[in-house]
């Protein structure tokens, strides 16, 4: 049968006994981000992984993120065909012992993964990137004034990699609360990312990257990986390659870790591989099993722009309507407030809707003392 190759984040390898995350409030979580430079050497790509997923393990880190072809960067198509490995080959299954060993969540994020042409593609947990990254930058109309370092110019993805056909998922209750996956190229295309902050509610979205040179000396990695966070106020995780994969192929590195205002609080500066560890949160438990970081609805809720959007003039196919947040549902007099309707807890209060789109005059927020209409 003829395959294909799917560049994949396999979103999180976990260990069984913890998928339901226990936080306590006010707690913050420790991510690591891993920056690679891979080569055709699977072996040598491993054991650089396995390296910096030790060190996080060693210093609290709780969730893993690996950049873009931490398996291999293949020096041609030929190559990258024969290196690639179904979901549940050899690499793969290494990287699920190391996360049960280590106790640890990890993202592996970009590999490729070798498909059939009648594989749907439809594995919980994994992402196939949508976006493929077909570009020639050598023109001087592209980057007249620029003095690059970069060996390659024109780049081809689609040569060798099928396209995913589905929209990109978000994993519920990881470490970082919900965690909405994309691959690198994805960045440049904010549909994608508003599509897991307002359809899907991540918290946290990540761009495992191997970011051109030439694309990040112009500036395009911070302002994208700072404006995704910035427009969706959410954090954004981005783990990079970085350096000489190969004599045709560079990346720019600068792993990057923004939080919901857009400021950028962690980043690799250095060249070369390393890890790169910061603090998310802190977490508030709302109940049981739900918990929220306040900073992100701080600052959601100082700018609310969910609510002015105008999906009237503007319309998402997947946004401006209720949303679930699994609540249970509420008594509010001689009526019954179901789930599906409720968009927001607080430990005080809830808010609901029953009419679409989501706009001043249609919200209900409730104290759980005081009723209060929003004008």
């Amino acid at each position: 049968m003829r395959f294909t190759l799917r560049k994949s984040i396999v979103g999180i390898v976990h260990v069984a006994n913890s998928s339901r995350i226990t936080l306590l409030r006010n707690m913050t979580t420790k991510v690591g981000v891993v920056q690679m430079q891979s080569t055709a050497d699977k072996e040598r790509n491993f054991e650089q992984a396995v390296k910096y997923i030790n060190q996080a393990k060693s210093s609290g880190v709780k969730i893993v993120f690996l950049p873009e072809c931490f398996d291999f960067v293949g020096r041609s198509r030929e190559e990258t065909l024969g290196l690639s490995e179904m979901l549940d080959g050899p690499l793969i299954t290494k990287y699920r012992a190391l996360a049960a060993q280590e106790s640890l969540w990890i993202s592996l994020g970009g590999a490729h993964i070798r498909t059939t042409e009648n594989d749907d593609g439809q594995i919980m947990g994994v992402y196939h990137k949508v976006h493929l990254f077909d570009a020639n930058l050598s023109t001087k109309e592209t980057t007249p004034n620029i003095k690059s370092t970069c060996t390659q110019s024109s780049f081809f993805e689609s040569k060798t990699i099928r396209a995913g056909t589905e929209a990109p998922i978000v994993i519920q209750n990881t470490p970082v609360g919900n965690l909405g996956l994309a691959i690198c190229y994805d960045m440049r295309f904010p549909e994608l990312a508003s599509h897991l902050r307002y359809a899907k509610n991540a918290h946290v979205l990540s761009y495992p990257s191997a970011y051109t040179t030439r694309t990040g000396e112009a500036g395009h990695w911070h302002t994208l990986i700072r404006a995704r966070a910035i427009e969706n106020q959410c954090y954004v995780v981005a783990a990079a390659q970085e350096g000489k994969h190969n004599e045709g192929r560079s990346s720019y590195g600068h792993s990057l870790v923004v939080d919901p205002w857009g400021q950028i609080i962690a980043e690799q500066t250095n060249p070369g591989p390393g890890l790169l560890t910061c603090e998310i949160g802190p977490f508030t438990m709302i109940n049981s099993t739900t918990s929220i970081i306040p900073k992100i609805y701080q600052v959601r809720r100082s700018m609310p722009v969910e609510y002015h959007r105008r999906f009237d003039l503007f319309p998402m196919s997947d946004s401006g309507y209720p949303r679930s947040i699994q609540t249970a549902d509420f008594n509010f007099g001689p009526h019954i407030i179901k789930s599906d309707c409720v968009f927001y807890q607080s430990e005080l209060s809830f808010a609901f809707v029953n009419i679409s789109p989501l706009v001043p005059g249609r919200i209900l927020f409730v104290s759980y003392f005081i009723y209060i209409l929003k004008d």
